[in-house]
C-alpha cells in the first residue's frame, strides 16, 4: 500500500528546487528570545521566531508548531520530480511518524478536531488519514496501524499490546525505532543511509545514558546498524562507564563534550547531525542541500517546542536548549 500521498509528477529540474531551497535556507535562523519580559519570555520572541512558514504562527500547542513544518514539507514535496521523490520518501515518511504520534495523543485525549487540522497538511496517504480519523479510540487505531505497517515491516507488530502494557510513550519509541531499523535493512540512497545510521547512534547513546543515569539493571535493547558498535555500547553499560559517553559524543559529533545531562547529550547529537548534513550539501548532486533543509525545519519545531514549554522562564534559562 502507499503510505505517502500521490502527487502529480512535475517536470521541474532538480536545480529549480535547489535554488529555491537555498533562498529559503538563507532566511532560516535560530529561534531567539530577545527582550526580557515580566511574564517570562519576551513577548516579541513569540513573533520574531523563525523565517519561512513559521514566524507568523502563534505558539499555542505542539500541534500548531508541527502543522507549520508540515506546510513547508508539503511545499518541498510538491515541487520534487519523480527521481527526488524516489530518493527522499524515507525521510518524509519518517517525519510523518511524528504526525501519527501527535494524532495518537489527540486520539487518546478525544480531540478529534485537532486531528483533522494536523491531517489537512499531512503527506500521509488518504488510506492512512482515514484510518486515523475513523478509528473509534486509540486502541482501535493502534490495532489498525499495526495491520497497515505490518505489510511494510514485521517490526511494527505488537503496538496495541505495548500500549496496554506500558503506555503511549513506549509505543512512540517503538514506532521510531522500528522505522529507522527497517530503513537500514532496505535499499535506499546512501545519503539517507548516513542519516538513519546517525539517528540510530543518537538513539542508542541516549538510551545508554538513561540506563546508566537511572541505574536500570535490565540490559538495554540497542538498535542495529549504527556506526558505533554494539560491543562498545554493551561494554560501557556493563562497566557503568558514564564518562565514556562523553568520549563517544566527541568522536561522533566533533563537538567538545560539556556536562553530561540528557538534554545536553541530545543537543550535541542534533548539532552533530546538522553539521554532517551541511557538509553533505557540498556534494556534486547537492542532495545534501535538500536533506539539510528538511532536517533544519524538523529541528526548528523542536526549538519552538522548547520555547513553548519554557514560557514563564527567563530567556537565559532556555537559550542553551535551542539549537
Amino acid at each position: 500500500m502507499e503510505f505517502l500521498k500521490k502527487v502529480k509528477e512535475v517536470d521541474y529540474p532538480a536545480d529549480y528546487l535547489l535554488t529555491r531551497l537555498r533562498i529559503r535556507r538563507a532566511s532560516l535562523a535560530k529561534v531567539v528570545a530577545t527582550r526580557p519580559h515580566p511574564g517570562g519570555l519576551a513577548e516579541e520572541s513569540n513573533r520574531d521566531v523563525i523565517g519561512q512558514g513559521i514566524d507568523s504562527i502563534a505558539l499555542r500547542s505542539e500541534g500548531d508548531i508541527w502543522e507549520s513544518v508540515l506546510r513547508e514539507y508539503q511545499w518541498v514535496y510538491d515541487r520534487m520530480n519523480k527521481r527526488l521523490h524516489e530518493i527522499f520518501w524515507p525521510f518524509f515518511l519518517y517525519a510523518e511518524l511524528r504526525t501519527i504520534i501527535i494524532c495518537l495523543r489527540y486520539k487518546k485525549a478525544d480531540e478529534k478536531n485537532k486531528i483533522k487540522n494536523v491531517l489537512l497538511l499531512s503527506l500521509l496517504s488518504e488510506e492512512i488519514k482515514n484510518t486515523i480519523e475513523d478509528s473509534e479510540d486509540i486502541s482501535a487505531l493502534l490495532e489498525r496501524l499495526e495491520g497497515l505497517f505490518a505489510g511494510f515491516s514485521h517490526r511494527f507488530k505488537g503496538l496495541k499490546e505495548l500500549y496496554n502494557g506500558k503506555g503511549l510513550r513506549d509505543v512512540e519509541n517503538s514506532l521510531i525505532n522500528s522505522y529507522v531499523g527497517h530503513m537500514m535493512s532496505i535499499n535506499i540512497h546512501p545519503i539517507l543511509k548516513i542519516f538513519f545510521s546517525y539517528l540510530i547512534d543518537m538513539r542508542n547513546i541516549i538510551t545508554l545514558y538513561k540506563y546508566l543515569r537511572w541505574d536500570i539493571a535490565r540490559y538495554p535493547a540497542f538498535l542495529h546498524s549504527g556506526t558505533i558498535r554494539e560491543k562498545r555500547l554493551s561494554r560501557i553499560f556493563e562497566k557503568h562507564q558514564l564518562s565514556e559517553i562523553g568520549n563517544m559524543l566527541s568522536m561522533l559529533t566533533r563537538i567538545k563534550t560539556v556536562e553530561l545531562t540528557g538534554r545536553n547529550i541530545e543537543d550535541m547529537l542534533m548539532k552533530g547531525l546538522a553539521s554532517i548534513l551541511k557538509n553533505m550539501g557540498k556534494d556534486p548532486l547537492c542532495l545534501g542541500v535538500i536533506l539539510e533543509y528538511l532536517w533544519l525545519k524538523y529541528v526548528t519545531a523542536r526549538n519552538l517546542n522548547t520555547i513553548l514549554y519554557g514560557r514563564g522562564l527567563h530567556k537565559d534559562l532556555i537559550s542553551g536548549e535551542i539549537i
